[in-house]
């Protein structure tokens, strides 16, 4: 998979980005009470392994919630998902269902988010009922696989 940024130098901010989006309140909420997983699109070692560990480690710091890595170098799971960018949010439901796909938030400047999507979408389905919206567009860089 090749990722449409010049350098991982250029993916890095957005990365780091969406780490500091996440407000301290994310890592003490209630949800989720069952692994998440994240998905890797470059082999495991390099920078962007390494960032989505440390995401990892900062959620299960802050509520005890288990995250494993898929490494996905061959973009096997981002093209059967369709993702188009980094990052593409996917939130999966118990049956295994897609349930919400898109972006992070309705903020692709990183300026001030008035609405998270993925936090969203899991308070849905905590409650028993699907996200809506159910897709918004991704924004962030562009896949090509």
């Amino acid at each position: 998979m090749i990722i449409n940024c010049r350098n991982i130098d250029a993916l890095l901010p957005v990365l780091l980005g969406a780490i500091a989006l996440c407000p301290p309140a994310v890592f003490s909420q209630a949800y989720p009470n069952k692994p998440i997983r994240i998905i890797v699109p470059f082999p495991a070692g390099g920078g962007v392994d390494y960032i989505g560990r440390i995401v990892g480690k900062a959620f299960h710091a802050g509520n005890g919630t288990t995250f494993r890595i898929l490494e996905d170098p061959t973009g096997e799971t981002g093209r059967a998902y369709g993702a188009k960018s980094t990052p593409h949010l996917f939130v999966i439901d118990a049956q295994g269902k897609l349930a919400y796909a898109g972006a992070i938030d309705d903020d692709p400047r990183g300026r001030g988010a008035s609405v998270d999507y993925v936090d969203s979408a899991l308070r849905a389905l905590a409650a028993g009922e699907r996200p809506d919206p159910a897709s918004t567009r991704p924004y962030g860089c562009s896949m090509k696989y």
